[in-house]
């Protein structure tokens, strides 16, 4: 039993500790899809920022050619050989977190907001899965 919580009180640290470290120092990038391909185990997209483009790579999403994305943390790759793409790219960014601007924002009855927060903490003992 001791091993679990030390394994738990571990992994709790390290989830502060890197939530801490996004915080810090990662800005929030917005950009137009202008390529968009899911391949691999990735999404990859080529996105306009600023009148110059660049390339992402992300976990499986849904988006399409001109959508407005946010995308924030992560690591940059140089001379990146993709293999399910089949190209190299001289840079490459693949990110932390995205999303589809106005589109995939999460919905009040689907995940607790801070708005309805306490209606999701008081379940009645009858339902305890439903809001109270």
């Amino acid at each position: 039993m001791k091993l679990f919580r030390s394994i738990g009180a571990a992994f709790l640290a390290a989830l502060f500790y890197t939530s801490a470290g996004f915080a810090a120092g990662d800005e929030t990038h917005t950009g137009t899809v202008t390529l968009a391909k899911t391949s691999g185990g990735y999404t990859y997209l080529k996105v306009k920022e600023g009148g110059k483009e660049k390339w992402l790579a992300a976990l499986p999403m849904s988006v399409a050619v001109g959508d407005k994305v946010e995308y924030a943390g992560g690591d940059t790759m140089k001379d990146f050989k993709s293999k399910a793409m089949d190209q190299t790219f001289d840079s490459i960014h693949f990110v932390s977190r995205i999303h589809v601007v106005n589109k995939d924002m999460p919905k009040d009855d689907l995940i607790p907001s801070t708005r309805c927060w306490r209606k999701w903490q008081r379940p009645t003992a009858a339902r305890p899965f439903e809001r109270g």
